[in-house]
């Protein structure tokens, strides 16, 4: 298997799958679909029927599968025909369930409502036009990811999130969002398929697992996902999050070198002397490390009432240490009743890094001028 199409599922939702499965019930998985969804929110009352057809059967109504659905080609696998019917506005849905892929097939939506007015049937996924799908966000993803859930409101995007360990949690906002599918692949390199099958293949789909939550996770999974003339396509959102998944793998390296270089990042305020005349704060600063630092100071001040802040002052200026280099740093207009002098590694371009842990600080008791002469 070609391993770089491999789905990052691990950034949305760890779920648990195995050989061994309780599977949902074809009426869970109808839900999945927008459009049952939303018309079983509409009327709460309808009556459900269900039709089991096994793979030799549903080859008998092959054809009928196809019309309802308005595809030229399906193949007979094991299906479930889930009528759904609304006796009071004769309204009904009629829905085919692929069950050997747990996915919904299409769901069309008939009848003569109270108006006496015939609505337009949807399919299933619904005119890309409309079809939407879930985003999250959260203090990292800020642009938001696919869930791998289409959806008709956020309502629906909130209730596929609490199947979700810790789903709330790590992603606290939501949105239902226009989406489209797209060819999986880049700069004119493409997955090929013949079936639905090669592309949830392709992308590491689980075929069962071990719980009803999961088993509908998964076939949520597969209805963002599709082999059309050809090619694997998936949804915006899944897109987005194969983006998503190389700019983290960027940061993780990013943030391992800086790990590596930082390891060696030490500093020492070799000593600091204070002129209240003219209210200068000198400092020696030695980087004894092998990494070139930018410091920033920071300034404490006992009389709080007369400093904003609380008392502390970060200084405008920062000071560039080489690796292995002494720099003599002024601070101008400190005060006499200063504290504590601290500097710590701040932002700074190439080669020199910004390391957390490379800091120290002065109390006034150790400045000379303020604590000894």
């Amino acid at each position: 298997m070609d391993s770089r199409w491999a789905l990052p599922i691990g950034i949305i939702a760890v779920i648990v799958v195995s050989g061994c499965s309780t599977i949902a019930d074809p009426t869970s998985v109808a839900n999945l679909n927008p459009v049952v969804n939303q018309f079983l929110k509409e009327h709460p009352n309808a009556d459900v029927r269900i039709t089991h057809y096994s793979a030799d059967e549903a080859s008998n109504v092959i054809n009928q599968i196809a019309s309802d659905c308005g595809k030229t080609t399906i193949i007979p696998v094991e299906f479930y025909l889930v009528n759904i019917t609304d006796t009071a506005t004769g309204l009904y849905i009629t829905s085919w369930i692929n069950w050997k892929d747990k996915f919904v097939e299409c769901a069309v939506k008939r009848g003569t409502n109270e108006a006496g007015v015939t609505p337009t049937p949807p399919t299933n996924p619904p005119a890309e036009t409309q079809l939407k799908e879930c985003f999250v966000y959260n203090s990292i993803i800020t642009n938001g990811v696919g869930i791998n859930h289409l959806c008709n409101s956020n309502q629906d995007c909130e209730s596929y999130l609490a199947l979700i360990p810790n789903g709330s949690q790590l992603y606290p906002t939501t949105q239902c969002l226009p989406t489209s599918f797209e060819k999986l692949g880049a700069n004119g390199t493409y997955a090929s398929c013949s079936s639905n099958d090669d592309c949830y293949n392709l992308l590491n789909i689980p075929s069962s697992a071990d719980s009803p939550n999961a088993a509908v996770i998964i076939s949520s999974m597969k209805s963002v996902i599709r082999c059309n003339n050809d090619y694997c396509e998936v949804t915006q959102g899944v897109l987005m999050l194969f983006d998503f998944a190389a700019i983290a793998n960027q940061l993780a390296q990013e943030q391992q070198a800086q790990i590596r270089q930082c390891t060696d990042a030490k500093v020492l305020i070799q000593r600091a002397f204070y002129d209240s005349a003219s209210k200068n704060l000198t400092l020696t600063i030695y980087n004894y490390g092998r990494t070139d630092l930018r410091f920033q100071a920071i300034l404490t001040y006992s009389n709080v009432s007369m400093h904003p802040s609380g008392g502390t002052q970060i200084y405008y200026r920062t000071a560039d240490v080489t690796a292995g280099k002494i720099v003599v740093f002024d601070i101008e207009g400190v005060d006499n009743d200063l504290d504590t002098v601290s500097i710590k590694s701040t932002t700074c371009d190439s080669p020199c890094m910004e390391c957390p842990g490379a800091q120290d600080f002065l109390r006034y008791t150790d400045i000379n001028g303020l604590g000894y002469t």
